[in-house]
């Protein structure tokens, strides 16, 4: 991480907390006049980040980026957001606070490579979706069948991680039964 986008993670990170958010996350992708500058923010608690909060947060950062011209290279297009329900997972607290929910995760090695005694099909797996069962320092331990709490459990480095992401799983709590009574 360069000095600059240090400097530009610490401002947003104090625009986001003046605005009673936090920021999630921070990416700046693109080339040249294409580029976007993509500021992901979340809240404390069920109801989540507002339209507003984003509004809020992208105005106090226009200013302060037009001011400290912390994004070199000219224009820019500024994007404030909530991460999401499919959020990504990139730092080891991410990963924290979504225990118990399902994630997909794309490796950069096989599976062979990072757990001993995968099948010859596994072995060059790359792609796994799986509860999160725990998120340390170091790696994630995750349940392969979640449905299953004694599924099989591997433990996966995060440097093997490439990607991640949680897994929106929309359930489904109505029966599919017709409610009675008289019939007209």
């Amino acid at each position: 991480m360069t000095e600059d986008f240090k400097k530009l993670k610490s401002h947003v990170e104090q625009i986001a907390q003046r605005e009673n958010c936090f920021l999630y996350d921070l990416e700046l992708s693109g080339k040249g006049q294409g580029r976007t500058l993509r500021v992901f923010i979340d809240k404390e608690g069920a109801e989540g980040v507002s339209i507003d909060d984003c509004s809020r947060v992208s105005r106090g950062l226009d200013l302060v980026l037009d001011v400290e011209d912390l994004v070199d290279g000219g224009a820019y297009q500024l994007e404030v957001s909530s991460p999401g329900l499919e959020r990504r997972l990139n730092e080891p607290w991410h990963y924290s606070k979504v225990i118990g929910q399902t994630i997909n995760i794309q490796l950069n090695a096989g599976l062979g490579e990072i757990v001993e005694g995968r099948s010859a099909k596994e072995e060059k797996r790359k792609k796994l979706v799986a509860k999160l069962k725990q998120a340390g320092e170091t790696e994630i331990e995750v349940v392969m069948d979640g449905s299953d709490p004694e599924g099989e459990t591997l433990k996966i480095p995060y440097q093997y991680i490439h990607r991640a992401k949680v897994v929106f799983v929309f359930e489904n709590n109505f029966s599919n039964k017709k409610p009675k009574g008289k019939k007209g």
